[in-house]
């Protein structure tokens, strides 16, 4: 139950909660319309992985710098503080250069999926890619060969968008 003035606690439902669950799968994703949550599950779920691979990197990546500012990073954040975490205690947070270090030791990096070629130089144990249908074909291949963190429990991707077009998502 929220406090009064609080932003309201949503629970999981029963999908997501197997999506939470889930350290068997390589890929996941999930497809809806607007509105549907898909960014506050990908934050929560991110955060997740994060508290199972305490000494791992993991990836952030929205296809625009400013969606990856004022929806992703934003709604990490938000998970990361309804877990009680708070800043400059539990993690610090470098907003020139969207770098989150937890004080156990991880590490989340946000990238903007406009330049494919900077997520080249990371060892990740996970990625989430928000609004995985706006971003270039070449970002999926970029992820896949980053997953080789050597300190991650599992290694796991978690796609959420909406169903737009033909892309490389749909197919």
């Amino acid at each position: 139950m929220s406090e009064p003035g609080e932003a309201p606690r949503i629970k999981l439902h029963y999908g997501q909660l197997r999506l939470m669950r889930c350290t068997d799968r390589a890929e996941l994703g999930v497809v809806s319309g607007f509105g549907y949550g898909k960014t506050t599950f990908g934050a929560r779920w991110h955060l997740d992985r994060v508290e199972r691979n305490p000494q791992s990197e993991s990836i952030i990546l929205a296809p625009t710098h400013a969606l990856l500012e004022q929806v992703s990073m934003e709604a990490f954040l938000n998970a990361c503080f309804e877990r009680g975490y708070q800043e400059g205690k539990h993690f610090t947070f470098n907003r020139s250069k969207f770098v989150i270090k937890f004080r156990a030791g991880a590490k989340v990096v946000g990238i903007s999926g406009e330049n494919p070629k900077r997520i080249a130089g990371y060892n990740t144990s996970h990625a989430w890619i928000d609004e995985a249908a706006r971003c270039k074909a070449e970002v999926r291949t970029q992820i896949v060969g980053r997953m080789r963190c050597p300190k991650a429990k599992f290694r796991q991707r978690l796609y959420t968008t909406t169903p737009e077009g033909m892309n490389w998502v749909y197919e």
